[in-house]
């Protein structure tokens, strides 16, 4: 990286009007958007297989990344609502014991209206 920054980027500056340098980064913008986002070692790198083989894995790979953020979404969204019951049933549980508690003491107090 340092020799890219160093040497040839100022080269290429140098040799390229303006123009061919923004052409050049709309191509490498789109070059891209379309290639693979991890690497596929398996896959053809000789024209004509490695553009087929990579629109195919650039395409599964996006689908991949988009489905595993869905996954990531829903995961979340689950944890939440799982939270939130738990802490509705705490609380469901908590008023349940005290209606326990209170009819547990009425009880005892008519089974021995003396309180012994």
């Amino acid at each position: 990286m340092a020799e890219e920054e160093r040497d040839l980027l100022p080269a290429v500056r140098r040799a390229l009007t303006p123009e061919a340098l923004r052409s050049l980064g709309e191509a490498l913008v789109r070059a891209r958007d379309a290639a693979p986002t991890r690497p596929h070692p398996a896959a053809p790198d000789q024209p004509p297989g490695n553009l087929i083989a990579n629109a195919g894995a650039a395409a599964m790979d996006r689908g991949r990344e988009a489905l595993g953020r869905g996954i990531a979404r829903v995961l979340d969204r689950s944890r939440g609502m799982v939270e939130q019951a738990l802490r509705r049933g705490e609380v469901a549980a908590r008023h349940a014991r005290q209606r326990l508690g209170r009819g547990l003491e009425r009880a005892g107090r008519e089974v021995r209206p003396d309180g012994h």
